[in-house]
C-alpha cells in the first residue's frame, strides 16, 4: 500500500493529539494573526510504503525429500514480513523562550539565508545540523550568556514546520517452521524466529530544534536497533 499525501494544519492541537507532535508549536505565535501559522502538520508525511509478504517454502525437488523423516525436516518452513518506508517529520525551529512577550509559548527566530548552516556530516540530510547562535541562520537576540532572550524579538519571520527530519525506515521479518507431531494427528508445533528491523535500519526522528538548548542540532535519539526472539507454540 502507497499513499502519497499532504496534511495542511494551522496548529497540530486542533488535531486533538497535539502534545505527541514533537517539534511543532501547538500554539500560534501570534493569537490574533493565526495565518502565518498554516503549513503543513507535523503529522504530514509526503510518501509512506508498507507491505507485507508471506512465503511459504516447497519442498526441494526430487524423491529423496518426500519421505516421512524429510518432510518433517525440509517441510512445513514460512517466510514472512512487514516492510515500512516514509518521509520524515517536518519540524519547527523555535527560540525557546516567549520572544514576543505575549505569555505563550511557540516563537520563532528571523531566518538569514546567508548565516551559517551545515547538514549532516554522514548522512548529509538533518539528522543533525550546526548552526550558530551568532552567525548561523536563524537570528534571535541573545543576552550576555549567548541564549535567547524573552520580551526581545516580537514575531520571527520563520515558518511553522519548515524543516524535515530524515525518513523512516523499517524491515521485520519472520521465519516459522511448523511439523506434525507423530504421535498424535490433531497435535501440531511452530518454532517462530522474529527479527525486528532486520536490517538494523537507523531511524534518526528530528534533531533537537529549540534555539535555547545546549544541544540545538544535535540527534539525541536512540537510533533503530535490531531484536531477534525465538517463541514455539503447540497445540492440541
Amino acid at each position: 500500500a502507497y499513499t502519497f499525501s499532504k496534511l495542511m494544519s494551522n496548529n497540530d492541537e486542533s488535531l486533538g493529539v497535539g502534545a505527541i507532535t514533537g517539534g511543532s508549536p501547538q500554539i500560534p505565535q501570534d493569537f490574533f494573526n493565526i495565518k502565518p501559522e498554516k503549513s503543513v502538520s507535523a503529522f504530514d508525511r509526503t510518501h509512506r510504503l508498507a507491505a507485507n509478504f508471506i512465503y511459504a517454502l516447497p519442498l526441494p525437488p526430487g524423491g529423496f525429500f518426500r519421505n516421512t523423516v524429510m518432510k518433517q525436516v525440509f517441510g512445513g518452513w514460512e517466510l514472512s514480513g512487514i516492510i515500512q518506508r516514509q518521509s520524515g517529520q517536518p519540524f519547527t525551529i523555535l527560540t525557546g523562550v516567549d520572544s514576543n512577550g505575549n505569555g505563550g509559548g511557540g516563537d520563532r527566530p528571523n531566518f538569514d539565508p546567508n548565516g551559517s548552516f551545515l547538514f549532516d556530516p554522514v548522512t548529509g540530510d538533518l539528522r543533525s545540523f550546526t548552526s550558530p547562535v551568532v552567525g548561523g541562520r536563524f537570528i534571535v537576540p541573545l543576552g550576555t550568556n549567548n541564549l535567547p532572550l524573552a520580551n526581545s524579538l516580537g514575531n520571527g519571520g520563520i515558518g511553522r514546520n519548515t524543516f524535515r527530519a530524515p525518513g523512516f525506515y523499517n524491515t521485520d521479518v519472520s521465519i516459522t517452521k511448523g511439523f506434525k507431531a507423530p504421535w498424535a494427528e490433531s497435535h501440531r508445533g511452530i518454532f517462530r524466529f522474529d527479527f525486528l528491523n532486520a536490517f538494523n535500519q537507523d531511524s534518526y526522528g528530528r534533531p533537537v530544534n529549540t534555539l535555547s538548548s545546549a544541544d540545538f542540532g544535535r540527534n539525541l535519539n536512540n537510533f533503530g536497533n535490531r531484536s531477534m526472539t525465538l517463541s514455539f507454540k503447540y497445540s492440541f
